[in-house]
Protein backbone atom coordinates (compact mmCIF):
# COMPACT_ATOMS: atom_id res chain seq x y z
CA UNK A 1 0.00 0.00 0.00
CA UNK A 2 1.70 3.45 -1.12
CA UNK A 3 0.76 6.79 0.44
CA UNK A 4 -0.26 9.97 -1.63
CA UNK A 5 2.59 11.40 -0.45
CA UNK A 6 4.95 8.47 -2.01
CA UNK A 7 3.86 8.90 -5.09
CA UNK A 8 3.50 12.78 -5.30
CA UNK A 9 6.86 14.54 -5.74
CA UNK A 10 6.53 17.79 -3.84
CA UNK A 11 9.28 20.68 -3.53
CA UNK A 12 10.37 23.03 -1.28
CA UNK A 13 8.41 25.74 -2.79
CA UNK A 14 5.03 24.26 -2.63
CA UNK A 15 5.79 22.71 0.80
CA UNK A 16 5.92 26.14 2.06
CA UNK A 17 3.13 27.37 0.09
CA UNK A 18 1.01 24.00 1.43
CA UNK A 19 2.30 25.03 5.35
CA UNK A 20 1.28 29.10 4.79
CA UNK A 21 -2.38 27.66 3.37
CA UNK A 22 -2.37 25.31 6.65
CA UNK A 23 -1.13 28.15 9.71
CA UNK A 24 -3.32 31.01 7.67
CA UNK A 25 -6.75 28.78 8.03
CA UNK A 26 -9.19 30.38 9.86
CA UNK A 27 -9.79 27.38 12.07
CA UNK A 28 -6.00 26.58 13.22
CA UNK A 29 -5.93 30.27 14.01
CA UNK A 30 -8.98 30.11 15.92
CA UNK A 31 -7.81 27.07 17.88
CA UNK A 32 -4.42 28.87 19.04
CA UNK A 33 -5.82 31.54 20.39
CA UNK A 34 -8.35 29.29 22.40
CA UNK A 35 -5.67 27.24 23.66
CA UNK A 36 -3.72 30.37 24.51
CA UNK A 37 -6.68 31.75 26.72
CA UNK A 38 -7.02 28.38 28.00
CA UNK A 39 -3.68 27.94 29.30
CA UNK A 40 -3.29 31.44 30.47
CA UNK A 41 -6.46 30.66 32.55
CA UNK A 42 -5.06 27.57 33.98
CA UNK A 43 -1.70 29.46 35.01
CA UNK A 44 -3.43 31.93 36.85
CA UNK A 45 -5.82 29.49 38.63
CA UNK A 46 -2.33 27.60 39.78
CA UNK A 47 -0.58 30.34 40.63
CA UNK A 48 -3.06 32.66 42.46
CA UNK A 49 -2.63 33.61 46.47
CA UNK A 50 -5.14 34.70 48.24
CA UNK A 51 -3.67 37.87 50.16
CA UNK A 52 -3.54 37.56 53.92
CA UNK A 53 -6.43 39.17 55.55
CA UNK A 54 -5.12 42.08 57.64
CA UNK A 55 -6.02 42.64 60.75
CA UNK A 56 -7.71 46.45 61.57
CA UNK A 57 -7.14 47.19 64.95
CA UNK A 58 -10.21 48.96 66.46
CA UNK A 59 -9.79 52.24 66.95
CA UNK A 60 -9.55 53.37 70.76
CA UNK A 61 -12.56 55.53 71.85
CA UNK A 62 -10.96 59.42 72.84
CA UNK A 63 -11.73 59.56 76.29
CA UNK A 64 -12.97 62.93 77.30
CA UNK A 65 -10.63 64.94 79.12
CA UNK A 66 -11.61 65.04 82.93
CA UNK A 67 -11.37 68.81 84.73
CA UNK A 68 -8.51 69.11 86.96
CA UNK A 69 -9.09 69.58 90.46
CA UNK A 70 -8.66 73.50 90.09
CA UNK A 71 -11.94 73.67 88.44
CA UNK A 72 -10.35 74.22 84.61
CA UNK A 73 -10.12 71.78 82.34
CA UNK A 74 -7.64 69.29 81.89
CA UNK A 75 -4.65 69.85 79.18
CA UNK A 76 -5.20 66.75 76.72
CA UNK A 77 -2.14 65.00 76.91
CA UNK A 78 0.65 65.08 73.83
CA UNK A 79 0.23 61.60 71.50
CA UNK A 80 4.02 60.29 72.94
CA UNK A 81 3.04 60.46 76.31
CA UNK A 82 1.38 57.79 78.19
CA UNK A 83 -2.08 58.22 79.53
CA UNK A 84 -3.15 58.36 83.23
CA UNK A 85 -2.87 54.82 85.29
CA UNK A 86 -6.67 55.32 86.09
CA UNK A 87 -7.27 55.45 82.61
CA UNK A 88 -5.30 52.72 81.67
CA UNK A 89 -7.39 50.35 84.00
CA UNK A 90 -10.59 51.69 82.65
CA UNK A 91 -10.27 50.87 79.18
CA UNK A 92 -8.70 47.24 79.89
Amino acid sequence: MQFFADTYGMDFKSLLALCKGVLLDWRVIFITVALIIYISLGNYVVKYRKKPPQVKGKPKPVAAAAPSAEGGEAAPAAEGQAAAPAEEASEK
